[in-house]
């Protein structure tokens, strides 16, 4: 995100992808950028001085070009480019180079959008308190999780007993004791 030349508006619960790059314009005319709530950049897209919407789903590779709008909820599909100037109406999917208006989404399209950038917020808390953690307790739910996975009921010891036989203190993981052959 660079915001050097002019400002970067990002909407609460909006996510921008591994890669992606979001910056303005001053050179070829003055533009911000504008991100409104909840909005989904996938990885390596480019918005470049333009505004989404709020719910908007830009792909991963598109790009989204100086002055370019994107209504609410609409959605431009991976590898796309919405040239310069371009206005992407609200709820529909655009696609291509350069972009183009391919249908209307329809509302449970719009809401699995809505419900994807939601998943991505929870993702995020998820993260967030996993890194807020020190290496000790890192360490510790390790060895825990270890030890509960290679576990089960039946491998629970059992007092003067090994894995269901009588407890023999030479016997060596139920293998005998060392340096005999026959039983």
């Amino acid at each position: 995100v660079r915001g050097d030349v002019n400002s970067v508006n990002i909407g609460e619960g909006s996510s921008i992808g591994d890669r992606a790059v979001v910056h303005v314009a001053k050179i070829q005319g003055d533009h911000a950028t504008s991100i409104g709530n909840h909005v989904t950049i996938a990885s390596g897209a480019m918005v470049h001085a333009a505004s989404l919407g709020n719910g908007v789903v830009v792909g991963e590779s598109a790009q989204v070009l100086d002055g370019a709008t994107v209504g609410d909820g609409a959605v431009v599909e991976p590898a796309s480019i919405v040239t310069a100037g371009t206005k992407v109406p609200s709820g529909e999917l655009w696609g291509g180079a350069p972009a183009k208006k391919i249908r209307v989404l329809t509302e449970e399209e719009i809401a699995q959008s809505k419900a994807s950038a939601f998943e991505i917020i929870e993702l995020a808390s998820q993260h967030e308190a996993e890194h807020a953690k020190d290496y000790k307790t890192v360490v510790e739910e390790e060895e825990e999780e270890d030890i509960m996975e290679h576990m089960s009921d039946d491998a629970t010891p059992k007092p003067n007993s090994y894995m269901g036989k009588p407890y023999d203190p030479e016997d060596v993981l139920g293998q005998g004791a060392p340096g005999r052959i026959f039983r």
